[in-house]
């Protein structure tokens, strides 16, 4: 077990690879580790600027989708689950990766950037931000 301490609150411990939902959060221009087990299940457990999934698959609510075509506003309907490697330093040297994008209004689900290809899952993904912006490479 980790201990993992979210920005102004009490630290809290977790499984060394915890289950986790990330989101690019467009308020704070990071990304957002929603846990997915244990007693923790739900809430918001940190912030980061660089992370990396392993056993990675896209979630995407069709319900939130069509939300926000709707009405035009953004919401948290999108985003990578996977298994957060707390015990391992974060390997941002991926030279043959692809890169991810989501648009609610064109896809229905997470495509390669480049090709527009549907992403079904892949082993591992780094999630970065960068002058606030996001990055997702798998």
């Amino acid at each position: 077990m980790l201990t993992l301490t979210p920005a102004g609150e009490r630290s809290i411990r977790l499984h060394p690879f915890p289950r986790v939902f990330v989101y690019w959060n467009l308020h704070r221009r990071c990304w957002s580790i929603r846990a997915m087990d244990y007693q923790y299940k739900g809430i918001v457990i940190a912030h980061a600027d660089a992370l990396t999934l392993f056993h990675v698959e896209p979630r995407v609510s069709e319900a939130g989708r069509r939300r926000v075509i709707a009405e035009g506003v953004k919401n948290v309907h999108a985003g990578l689950v996977g298994n957060l490697d707390l015990r391992r330093p974060l390997d941002l040297t991926l030279n043959d990766s692809k890169s991810l994008a989501y648009n609610p209004r064109e896809n229905s689900t997470f495509v390669y950037g480049r090709t527009g290809e549907t992403y079904d899952g892949s082993f591992s993904a780094t999630m970065t931000a960068t002058n606030g912006r996001a990055s997702v490479k798998v």
